[in-house]
């Protein structure tokens, strides 16, 4: 009995650990790991959900979560075949299979394309993304097959508050400010827009309330972001010619692509030759104890000129986070041979004079930028840049004065300025993850010019030297406090100028702020807070009188100082699906701002003098409506704006106001082969200090056509119509009113030819491992 016992506890025992033996075989399985990246940026993608299941179920075995650095490892995986599915917000489904695992598998780099959908804290409609500060596009391939260059695409895209002119192939900000554009984070010009290929687009992102990062002045900022995927040649040109006169331009682009590094050539020059310009002005000098009135009458004058720009970029990967090193030498160039304007003046209505006034100028700029941007694995980020520029200049400038009485001598004045101007400029900018909703940025900015021009008129010589030193120091902090976004921060500013021996030294602190809140999923409220300070021209510092004519000189101030502009704005959208409408309101104040004094009589020279000085303030309010709405399948889009304007200049010895009303729409339809788009603007009007300005309507007109991958395009501008601009000046020693004509812009006919060609091939970044008798692994 007892030995039957012991035989029946040997055979559990041997039970037991057989069993333990086989847990601890499948304890000791197999690993699959990985890491993902954004097949557009090739940065990590984190929190997306990797999930394995058996090959024939559809319920998940194991499953985790990618880490900050995307890495992921799915451990313990018994011997079978599965498929392993990989989900993240915002980007697509990716599927891979794994047939018959029998040994670790590490997948390297798993790429995953993006895909706008709905995230918790971005509201998204139709290829639109609704941030704290700005709205992210994703171009669809409808319309990047339609269009052959970036511009076509933001055109297309219906970015708000922006305008575009077809005609110059120029966009500009409805809003306050500059608008900046980075392709890849580099600060490129509008014409850079022609060298990017549509089908290499991965996204825009469209800034329109820019940090403290992006420099001051700037109203908003265009990012495009591009995919990583080609090796090979590029290139491509725009031709445009006018019909109706002799003006056009041109831009090529050579671009050699590698692994990581690229070489691109950029060309572009412009050209005009063109007559009907002139200008009938009245101008009425009041003297001490008696009046003038002058009538001019401008004969048909003639305006030419010829600049050209050649651009080298060099770039380089330096790394799996997109870093990069980019490299730019550019020269520009500008040639303006005599251009002559010439009027026939009535005194005091009787004819008594003829004048003309010649100019002359050429310009040479060298420029050379080295760019850094550094990501690091905590995921801060690191921009650098260096930038050296030396410009050459000779301007020439003629005033020659016949009377109709030949009794009477003649009267000529003329000056010629060489000039020569050396500036370095240097900025870093340091972006810090404070923890995973807020961040610090902290940055500098150095600047040092050197300005030598030699003045030489027809009494005497006056050579002027400009030394200029700007030091800007400033830290951010950004983040969310759940759904309220916010970014605050402060700089300190410090101007050293020495103007010949006049030194002048000025401190400024410059605090920005930026709060920004969905509202019921479609509104979005944002508001903006910015001190930032201007800086007068070098030419406004200019210790030199211009003579201007018999009867007026000008004169720069070297004590002009830099004033603070204040500027508040809040804004309220809406977004839904094709639809978009916004209320902006904006306050500018600026204090001692620097702008023109009220001409005045000087007895010892007999002549009225202009100058300029820093004078009390300045108040500008705006209230802007814009709206937009695609229509039949985003076809067809339409877009417009209304903008209220009230001026209030508070001067030394003078006080102004002025409201002006302005809007314009557009209209454009697009189809896979042709295009049409028709855009208005309303007359533009302003007042600073004691001049009005009004700058003419203006219509365009134009369409397209594709063939394959040349685009044929016709634009008409301001057709049936004859602009006019105009200024008045209303003080108590000079009233006057100038009415300036181009006949050329009326009815200006041009035409467009653009054209790209790519030779090379798409890298497929995905990993590839297949399946064989001696090394079982994945298969897509």
């Amino acid at each position: 009995m007892i030995k039957g016992c012991y035989n029946c506890y040997k055979e559990k025992m041997f039970l037991f650990f057989f069993l333990c033996s086989v847990q601890i075989c499948y304890g000791q399985g197999f690993y699959i790991k990985g890491t993902l990246k954004d097949a557009s940026t090739l940065n990590p993608v984190e929190a997306a959900q990797v999930i394995l299941l058996r090959d024939s179920t559809i319920m998940p075995k194991y499953h985790t979560l990618s880490s900050l650095d995307g890495k992921f490892t799915l451990e313990n995986i018994p011997a079978s075949s599965y498929r392993l599915q990989i989900s993240c917000m915002g980007y697509k489904q990716t599927q891979i299979s794994i047939i018959e695992l029998t040994k670790n598998i590490d997948l390297g780099e798993v790429f995953v394309e993006e895909k706008p959908m709905e995230l918790s804290e971005v509201t998204v409609s139709a290829t639109v993304q609704s941030k704290a500060d700005r709205w992210v596009y994703y171009p669809s391939d409808v319309i990047k097959k339609q269009g052959v260059d970036a511009y076509d695409i933001l055109q297309r895209m219906n970015l708000p508050d922006l305008r575009f002119d077809m005609i110059n192939h120029s966009l500009s900000s409805l809003k306050q400010g500059t608008l900046q554009i980075r392709i890849n984070g580099v600060l490129s010009q509008q014409s850079d827009l022609i060298a990017l290929q549509p089908q290499d687009i991965a996204k825009i992102e469209y800034v329109d309330n820019p940090g403290i990062a992006y420099g001051e002045g700037v109203s908003a900022v265009i990012l495009i972001k591009t995919k990583q995927q080609y090796e090979g040649l590029q290139g491509g040109s725009r031709l445009l010619s006018a019909v109706t006169t002799n003006m056009g331009s041109a831009y090529a682009y050579f671009k050699w692509i590698g692994k990581v590094d690229f070489l691109n050539l950029k060309i572009n020059g412009q050209y005009q030759d063109v007559r009907g310009i002139y200008a009938n002005n009245t101008q009425k000098f009041n003297y001490p104890t008696s009046a003038m009135t002058l009538n001019s009458v401008g004969e048909d004058g003639r305006s030419k000129h010829w600049n050209g720009d050649i651009q080298l970029d060099y770039n380089h990967s330096i790394d799996n986070r997109n870093s990069f090193f980019n490299a730019t030498v550019k020269y520009s160039g500008l040639w303006q041979p005599k251009n002559n304007s010439v009027g026939n003046v009535w005194k005091n209505d009787v004819p008594t004079f003829t004048e003309i006034l010649s100019r002359k100028n050429k310009t040479h700029n060298i420029m050379l930028e080295f760019y850094l941007d550094k990501s690091f694995s905590n995921k801060s980020n690191l921009l650098a840049s260096l930038t050296g520029t030396h410009i050459t200049s000779n301007y020439n400038r003629w005033y020659n004065k016949e009377y109709t009485n030949n009794s009477l001598s003649k009267y000529e004045s003329a000056y010629d300025v060489n000039g020569k101007h050396h500036s370095i400029i240097g900025e870093i900018i340091y972006k810090y993850p404070l923890t995973e909703c807020h961040w610090l940025t902290v940055g500098t900015y150095e600047r040092y010019s050197h300005t030598d021009n030699i003045y030489t008129m027809t009494e005497s010589v006056n050579p002027i030297s400009l030394l200029n030193f700007n030091s800007y120091n400033y830290l951010e902090f950004s983040g969310a406090f759940g759904k309220l976004s916010y970014s605050l921060g402060g700089g300190y500013s410090f101007y050293r100028i020495k103007n010949n021996s006049i030194l002048s030294q000025y401190h400024f602190f410059r605090p920005s702020l930026s709060l920004s809140i969905p509202l019921l999923k479609k509104f979005r409220l944002q508001y903006h807070l910015n001190i930032n300070p201007q800086e007068p021209t070098l030419a406004m510092r200019s210790d030199f009188s211009q003579t201007i004519s018999e009867y007026e000189i000008s004169k720069g101030n070297p004590y002009l100082k830099p004033y603070q502009s204040y500027s508040n704005q809040v804004s309220l959208s809406f977004r839904r699906t094709d639809t978009f409408l916004s209320l902006t309101a904006y306050l500018q104040y600026n204090k001692h701002p620097f702008t023109n004094n009220p001409p005045y009589y000087d007895p010892k020279i007999d002549k009225f003098v202009y100058t300029i000085s820093n004078q009390k303030s300045f108040t500008h309010t705006q209230i802007r409506m814009y709206a937009s709405q695609k229509l039949f399948s985003q076809a067809l889009n339409l877009s417009g704006y209304l903008t209220l304007n009230r001026y209030i200049n508070d001067g030394l010895k003078f006080s102004t106001s002025y409201t002006g009303l302005l809007g314009g729409l557009t209209i454009s339809y697009d189809q896979p082969k042709w295009g049409v788009l028709a855009s208005y603007r309303t007359a533009i009007s302003y007042m600073f200090n004691e001049t009005k300005t009004r700058m003419a309507p203006n219509l365009q007109l134009s369409a397209y056509y594709n063939i394959h991958r040349i685009r044929c395009s016709i634009s008409i501008n301001n057709p049936f119509m004859n602009p006019v601009n105009t200024i008045e000046v209303n003080s108590k020693a000079i009233q006057g009113q100038t009415h300036k004509y181009q006949k050329y812009n009326s009815n200006l006919v041009t035409i467009a030819f653009s054209y790209n060609f790519r030779i090379g091939k798409t890298r497929n970044p995905q990993k590839q491992i297949n399946n064989t008798d001696t090394d079982n692994g994945v298969v897509r």
